[in-house]
């Protein structure tokens, strides 16, 4: 269970079903070639932001 806070600032529950840790690594391996390298995320964009000022935003 998590509380999770939406753009309009409400605050509500977030419940998920529970997932063993076995399956949660194997499909974090299973997956993870689609997950972008950690040096594309925080690289400045072409609009010249950086990861600084859109997490300031």
């Amino acid at each position: 269970m998590a509380i999770v806070a939406s753009q309009d600032g409400q605050w509500y529950r977030a419940r998920s079903f529970y997932i063993a840790e076995q399956v949660a690594g194997r499909a974090a391996r299973t997956y993870s070639h689609l997950t972008p390298d950690w040096a594309d995320i925080v690289r400045p964009d072409r609009d010249g932001a950086d990861l600084s000022e859109l997490l300031s935003a």
